[in-house]
């Protein structure tokens, strides 16, 4: 049997050869998506970076001001005089207990850690010097700390809600609860300017 010559054999190789190249070719194509189906998959992973600097600062703060506002709504329960004190402070316990429930909830959906766990040193203070005070003295400084607060509460809370960056959980319960807020500073003021001592027990019959 006569053997094919070295250049037959050449000639046969090639369609093999082209066919190899081909099939890389393939693979290639196959292993390298497009930069458009690449953006799409890289869409979920920057959405699921959580909520940026600015909106975890907002949660821990906010957090660590509710706090405060139960800590001292608790105070003002024992300690006011004044009736309507004393249902102020009964109602900065049941509505920012309620809050910071939800806030701690959203704090974990949202892997919010390092979450405060006691009041700052400026609410401890006052608190301190409140416990030295009794009646309308009381009475006054407590009001005065809270209109204070829920001002900068307010403040704080309408930032967050108009955050153009923000994440959008965050947002909503910011502008959730600011109307609550708002009504607590109007409330508030009222009663410092002029409230307790219009509604003091004895008031009317020393007129």
């Amino acid at each position: 049997m006569t053997r094919p010559s070295s250049s037959r054999r050449q000639l046969m190789a090639l369609p093999a050869a082209w066919l190899a190249l081909a099939a890389c070719g393939v693979s290639a194509q196959t292993a390298q998506p497009s930069s458009g189906a690449a953006s799409a998959a890289s869409a979920p992973a920057a959405r699921a970076r959580g909520p940026g600097r600015n909106d975890q600062q907002f949660v821990r703060k906010a957090a660590r001001s509710g706090m405060a506002e139960v800590q001292l709504g608790r105070l003002g329960q024992e300690r006011a005089s004044n009736p309507r004190v004393k249902a102020f402070a009964e109602r900065m316990v049941s509505d920012h207990g309620a809050a910071n429930e939800e806030l701690l909830a959203l704090a974990r959906k949202k892997g919010i850690d390092e979450m405060p766990k006691e009041i700052d040193g400026e609410h401890r203070r006052a608190a301190e010097r409140m416990q030295r005070l009794n009646g309308v003295a009381f009475d006054r400084a407590f009001m005065r700390q809270m209109a204070e607060d829920h001002r900068k509460a307010v403040s704080e809370f309408e930032r967050a809600a108009k955050r153009d960056d923000g994440d959008a959980d965050i947002k909503a319960f910011a502008a959730a609860k600011l109307p609550t807020l708002q009504e607590h500073l109007r409330h508030a003021e009222g009663l410092r300017d002029g409230g307790i001592a219009a509604s003091a027990p004895g008031a009317a019959a020393s007129r």
